[in-house]
């Protein structure tokens, strides 16, 4: 799909009303493949490459944005003919979810372990940790195939971003280890688009909801109060021994909380339309 002369990849399945899945950094839209077919069910679920990431092309943006983030997506839904859809994002891409609702466009907001309000010195660990990631990634990409057949790699590799490695496929580990290493735009976009300060959240009247992982070693469990005391109406809800992208750890469990919101979300509008 062109955007800004560009093309953004992205996957599409399942019907209803539509539902875009945003991944983090060091990542594609790769990451919510354990929940797209429970999601699929009920939504046309729209699943994309950030700028930069997975199969999109590099946008060539020297200092990347979240509002540059947030555009490209507008645009591939105004391509797709979408008007009002449902978010979800994971990390980086819950803060880009939050930058989605000044279009008025959004039903309801999903945020999973969203970055927005880490800040302060924990950022450069928070950094430490993606960088380790994503070069780890890079250096191993060429013989992961071979080496994420072995379980106890597979939990050595992936432990800080999720709770549960030990569950996963050695094909699965490596669309994720490969995904992450193929991210051009992952330096320019930890230095310029990772907020440095609390973000503000904007006017939003729909339903809005923050997962987050108790075992979560990017993002620390404490930044969920500051979600809270910017946000009125924002429901929390702790994912016991889950980690920084729990959609791997306990799929079922994510597919629930989503469309629970969803559901509720498409209910009202329903209603209001009646």
């Amino acid at each position: 799909m062109p955007a800004d002369g560009r093309l953004i990849n992205y996957h599409r399945e399942g019907s209803g009303s539509p539902l875009v899945l945003v991944h983090g950094i060091a990542a594609t839209w790769q990451c919510w493949l354990p929940v797209i077919p429970g999601l699929a069910e009920r939504h046309d679920v729209i699943a994309v490459d950030l700028p930069g990431f997975g199969c999109s092309v590099d946008l060539q943006i020297p200092e990347p944005s979240l509002e540059h983030f947030a555009q490209s997506i507008l645009d591939l839904l105004d391509h797709l003919g979408i008007e009002r859809f449902h978010v979800s994002g994971n990390s980086l891409g819950g803060a880009v979810a939050l930058e989605l609702l000044k279009s008025g466009r959004v039903l309801s907001y999903n945020g999973i372990s969203a970055a927005g309000q880490t800040y302060g010195p924990f950022v450069n660990v928070t950094k430490l940790a993606l960088r380790g990631s994503y070069y780890g990634s890079r250096l191993i990409d060429p013989i992961a195939k071979l080496l994420l057949r072995l379980k106890p790699l597979r939990a050595a590799f992936l432990w800080q971003m999720l709770g549960k490695p030990g569950r996963v496929t050695a094909d699965y580990a490596y669309e994720l280890v490969h995904g992450c290493a193929v991210g051009s735009g992952f330096e320019s976009t930890l230095k310029y688009a990772i907020p440095k300060r609390g973000l503000d959240v904007p006017a939003f009247d729909g339903p809005a909801q923050m997962l987050w992982g108790t075992r979560d070693y990017i993002l620390p469990l404490s930044a969920v109060g500051r979600w809270a005391e910017r946000w009125d109406g924002l429901k929390i809800v702790p994912l016991p021994g889950l980690g920084h992208v729990p959609m791997q750890d306990e799929p079922e469990l994510i597919v629930r909380a989503i469309l629970a919101w969803t559901s509720a979300a498409d209910a009202a509008k329903s209603a209001a339309a009646a």
